[in-house]
């Protein structure tokens, strides 16, 4: 109906021109009022199949999906993406998925750029992952950027997202095909560890950056151990630069072995040797037990000592004063 009454403008707008921009414009006319037209049968398929998935129980909520939550506006929006990407067939599988999946299909498929692969790495999903990857999709700026994701990487992404929800993206936006695969490998623990640095491993050299989603593809658990302990020695420290990946790979048996990385007064990487971590601990170990049982034990032997020698010494220069007096 809103689209007819913008057409209907349009005409009015026409005769009030000379006869012969009226007949230049009247095609013009005509084709908008197809489009417009089409924009709405559209628009109307799907707000139908929205109406279905809502069935006859929830009649009450439907009407307010359309005329209170913008439904019908959003639909004719999506209606006229999916006719100018694929056409007939391309709206009619949007208004598919709005009959099965309901106002997430409509707002997912509307929050993103480009619906051709969002739709074809749907096509490629189990079907019970379907209805949550259209309810990610619909989540803002978020389903944008998964959208993106998507439109570059197909399906993978989504898999990723699903599998780690607000984590798998980032790996597929900062690391790729490389960051998907190796989402699909971890826990979502491990990912949540991991996703807090993929974007510096993504700034490394093409090498290192290899290297390193290596290590964590084959070692994942002590390389896990390994970011998690250096987190918590060295807060807000960046780990993955040029220069600390580099002694990550040149001592990786050892880093993962238990071994640390530290930085000097300048900030530059050193790694301490897991005997270097022994030493100094027994060297704490060692001053702790001195404190805390050698010291007292030496200061009462010490204070006896010093008892027993003044008894000594007065019994002897008692005797030196008896005799001096006999």
């Amino acid at each position: 109906m809103n689209c007819l009454v913008r057409a209907k403008r349009r005409l009015q707008a026409f005769f009030t021109i000379s006869p012969v921009g009226f007949l230049i414009g009247l095609p013009i006319f005509v084709a908008a009022l197809g489009t417009s037209t089409a924009d709405a049968a559209g628009g109307a398929t799907i707000v139908r199949a929205v109406t279905s998935y809502f069935g006859k129980e929830s009649a009450g909520e439907a009407a307010e999906w359309v005329t209170k939550k913008g439904g019908r506006e959003m639909a004719e929006k999506l209606s006229q993406k999916a006719a100018s990407e694929g056409g007939e067939a391309t709206v009619e599988r949007v208004a598919g998925l709005a009959g099965k999946y309901g106002p997430d299909a409509v707002r997912g498929l509307d929050n993103v750029a480009t619906l051709r692969p969002v739709l074809g790495a749907i096509d490629e999903l189990p079907a019970s992952q379907i209805g949550p990857a259209l309810s990610r999709l619909a989540a803002g700026v978020p389903g944008k950027e998964l959208g993106e994701a998507v439109t570059r990487f197909g399906s993978g992404a989504l898999r990723a997202e699903l599998k780690h929800p607000g984590v798998g993206v980032r790996f597929a936006n900062s690391l790729g095909d490389d960051g998907i695969v190796l989402a699909q490998k971890l826990t979502t623990d491990q990912a949540i560890a991991i996703g807090r640095h993929v974007d510096d491993i993504a700034k490394l050299p093409a090498v290192q950056r290899g290297a390193v989603l290596e290590m964590m593809s084959t070692q994942t658990d002590r390389f896990v151990s390994f970011i998690g302990s250096f987190v918590k020695a060295n807060p807000g420290v960046t780990l993955f630069t040029a220069a600390s990946t580099g002694i990550i790979l040149a001592n990786k048996d050892a880093i993962l072995g238990g071994d640390e990385i530290v930085f000097d007064a300048d900030g530059n990487p050193t790694i301490v040797s897991k005997s270097g971590l022994l030493e100094r601990a027994s060297s704490r170990l060692t001053t702790e037990v001195g404190e805390r049982f050698v010291s007292p034990t030496l200061r009462v032997a010490l204070a006896l000592a010093a008892t027993i020698i003044a008894i000594y010494s007065g019994i002897k220069l008692h005797g030196m004063w008896k005799r001096q007096q006999a």
